[in-house]
């Protein structure tokens, strides 16, 4: 199978780099990871006369059905547009919408070396400082993204919000639309019910911290953060009063997350009990 996307790999990047001479593909690879894409590792080696080159690649492929639209431009967009402004970002190379050249949508682009890790916890391990410090360049990613001017480089595409909150109201608007289409295979009612509490009652740009960040962020468009592993009362209520949160979202009843919520040092009430999930207000 690999032996065949390789020859169509070739094919089209023979056709994009007409002045390589003895171009070559190496190492082609499926990789697991890729957040709801295919991804294969690639390197390529070429002559440009007599200097010989070498390119690190990873081609993120449309996968063959997924519930999330793919907006493949839109993310080469983004990183054509960041590579000049600060903010670490991979190289985009080639950007083919043509289904044709490799039967689905794909990209590619630089592969940087380093570890891909759902959190900062599995990457530094018992190592306090490691962790301390990962968790600063994060924060200082987020603040360049924030600060960035973004007609100078470009991204106004994307479009300009009329207030304030404009672009969060977007994304729970967009995430409402995912989870009605997930409807299609099956009910949602914790998703449906669970937004449209949040809709109604919280501001679009106030954070959540919730045991299932990444999930409900995918499904509400909110702001989320993650419980501290602690699951402590004392260290929640810290992480709360930090970032301005109100609202904690429980989905794993079997943790020791409610009883620490219902802890008086806590300050917490429940105020919404749905199939599988509470929400908890927390009291000044």
């Amino acid at each position: 199978m690999e032996d065949k996307i390789e020859t169509k790999i070739m094919h089209y990047l023979s056709a994009q780099m007409r002045d390589a001479v003895d171009l070559q593909i190496e190492n082609l690879q499926r990789v697991a990871h890729g957040a709801s894409r295919e991804c294969y590792n690639l390197d390529l080696r070429w002559k440009d006369g007599k200097t010989q080159h070498y390119r690190a690649c990873l081609l993120r492929r449309d996968p063959t059905a997924s519930l999330l639209e793919s907006e493949r431009d839109t993310e080469f967009r983004i990183l054509r547009a960041l590579e000049n402004s600060g903010v670490p970002v991979p190289k985009v190379y080639w950007l083919e919408s043509d289904p044709s050249v490799l039967e689905r949508p794909f990209l590619i682009m630089e592969r940087l070396t380093g570890e891909v890790t759902p959190s900062f916890g599995l990457l530094a391990g018992d190592d306090a400082e490691m962790r301390e410090s990962l968790a600063n360049q994060a924060m200082e990613i987020l603040a360049r993204v924030h600060t960035l001017d973004y007609k100078k480089f470009g991204l106004d595409f994307l479009g300009v919000p009329s207030t304030p909150t404009g672009f969060a109201e977007a994304m729970i608007d967009h995430w409402e639309g995912v989870v009605k289409k997930a409807s299609l295979m099956g009910p949602q009612p914790v998703l449906t019910e669970a937004i449209l509490w949040l809709r109604a009652n919280v501001p679009p740009d106030q954070p959540i911290l919730t045991t299932q960040a990444h999930t409900l962020n995918y499904a509400s468009g909110y702001p989320t953060l993650s419980i501290p592993v602690a699951q402590d009362a004392s260290v929640l209520r810290q992480v709360a009063e930090r970032y301005d949160v109100r609202y904690v979202v429980i989905t794993e009843k079997n943790g020791q997350y409610p009883q620490a919520l219902e802890q008086p040092e806590a300050r917490a009430r429940l105020i919404v009990e749905l199939s599988g999930t509470m929400i908890y207000e927390l009291l000044p």
